[in-house]
């Protein structure tokens, strides 16, 4: 389907979403339905065929990535707010959250675990806001 990838993403939530980077640093998303996870606008019928995010992008999990320069950006349903960007609307295409991030776990019932350039500080998105959170209660 498609060469040159470095890594893959993706989930199962609501038909499926999958999530390509490859070597060049492009990201690409298909779907079996088209929807705000794809992170980018889609003709009707063509959400199974992979198509172009956005570019310099070092690593994707779920529909969150971290570009080459450690921004953090974020796309998909978002009425209560699990993009990140202080907005309840569902967000088609990528939106810079934050910056200095060097690592994203990411899990559909938790929500987003982040690891800032110091590796000190952890952020769980939830309600519109990025938490921190006591390193102690990670585990």
């Amino acid at each position: 389907i498609m060469d040159d990838v470095k890594q893959i993403s993706g989930y199962a939530y609501e038909g499926g979403v999958g999530f390509a980077v490859k070597n060049d640093g492009t990201l690409w998303s298909w779907s079996s339905d088209a929807d705000a996870a794809l992170g980018r606008y889609a003709e009707a019928g063509t959400y199974a065929a992979p198509g172009k995010v956005m570019d310099d992008v070092a690593y994707v999990a779920g529909t969150m990535a971290i570009r080459t320069d450690g921004s953090l950006w974020s796309w998909g349903y978002n009425e209560f707010g699990a993009v990140g960007n202080g907005k309840t609307e569902d967000q088609y295409t990528p939106v810079k959250i934050m910056d200095g991030v060097v690592g994203i776990w990411w899990s559909v019932p938790i929500g987003w675990f982040l690891a800032d350039m110091t590796g000190l500080l952890y952020f769980k998105i939830r309600k519109n806001k990025l938490l921190p959170l006591d390193k102690a209660s990670i585990r």
